[in-house]
């Protein structure tokens, strides 16, 4: 059977399950493109509702709570956290006996297209479509030059690749079973980069800083690091005591941090990385030193 299309505009359109960061932007973004958004669903709960009705309205569409939701698109699109993704999968398979000529798409990056098989047992092509981006609050509500993580069905892909390509966006395959390899490589990218740099301004702290001014201090240099690395790569982006060999300098480091044994410690793991990774002068005396500290607390 044919792939449902809007037949006003012969291109998908779009229910979008969800009212978070990224259904925001998602919905912006294809209606910015031309896409026809068919409904916006959400939970059946005052705050979820509240937000699906301003979201419609931004785009002239229909809000409907989960209950109420007809799901009637060509693209059924889950824009809900990952653990909640299994449940309410089975639950919006079951609303209907044949899913057939749809698509059902969820934006986890760790799961696999898998978590909607429901949907292919009743006819359906299923997929999964991650952006590569953290989407907060304020986020500029656009897909363009974004990379897209894409995985699934065939038939699925060949309708969400031009849409994507369409909205400007970057897409990719990723294999099903490196989901969570690639999941937790973005993890590095974004959030466990914001908790790095926590730690950054907890070192300001002990010289001084309050946290909003270490954040300002530091922006220049952040910045540059960033474009250093992306522009050269990690060798080349690589500055400060451990690539010169300052022995003194690190030992002056270890000495102050002793004030916050925490964040001594993940000093200590950061140089270990940059031991192991980076180029590194007088080596053999830097990993004396770290050790020294293991060995004092017993480690």
């Amino acid at each position: 059977m044919p792939l449902k299309t809007n037949k006003r505009r012969s291109k998908p359109d779009f229910s979008i399950v969800g009212t978070g960061q990224l259904a925001r932007v998602l919905v912006h973004a294809l209606h910015d493109a031309g896409y026809g958004i068919d409904e916006i669903i959400s939970r059946d709960l005052p705050e979820s509702t509240q937000r699906a009705k301003r979201l419609a309205r931004r785009v002239r569409t229909t809000a409907r709570a989960l209950p109420a939701a007809e799901f009637s698109a060509t693209v059924i699109w889950l824009c809900i956290p990952d653990d909640f993704v299994p449940r309410r999968a089975r639950e919006i398979a079951e609303s209907k006996s044949s899913w057939e000529g749809q698509i059902v798409v969820h934006s986890s990056g760790a799961l696999s297209s898998r978590e909607l098989e429901p949907f292919r047992r009743a006819g359906g092509s299923i997929a999964s479509a991650h952006p590569l981006m953290s989407f907060v609050p304020g986020s500029p509500a656009t897909l363009k030059e974004v990379p897209i993580a894409l995985e699934g069905d065939t038939r699925a892909l060949a309708v969400l690749i031009p849409v994507f390509r369409r909205m400007r966006a970057s897409v990719f395959k990723i294999e099903e079973a490196r989901k969570a390899a690639y999941h937790a490589f973005g993890s590095f990218a974004s959030p466990l980069f914001i908790a790095y740099l926590t730690q950054m301004e907890a070192a300001g702290q002990l010289a001084g800083l309050e946290r909003k001014e270490a954040r300002a201090r530091a922006a220049a240099i952040l910045q540059q690091t960033l474009i250093n690395y992306l522009r050269e790569g990690p060798e080349e982006s690589f500055s400060g005591p451990l690539r010169r060999g300052d022995v003194g300098t690190i030992k002056k480091h270890l000495g102050t941090l002793q004030q916050n044994t925490k964040l001594s410690e993940f000093y200590r793991q950061l140089a270990s990385v940059a031991l192991r990774e980076l180029p590194v002068k007088n080596r053999e005396a830097i990993e004396r030193l770290l050790q020294q500290g293991v060995a004092a607390r017993g480690g």
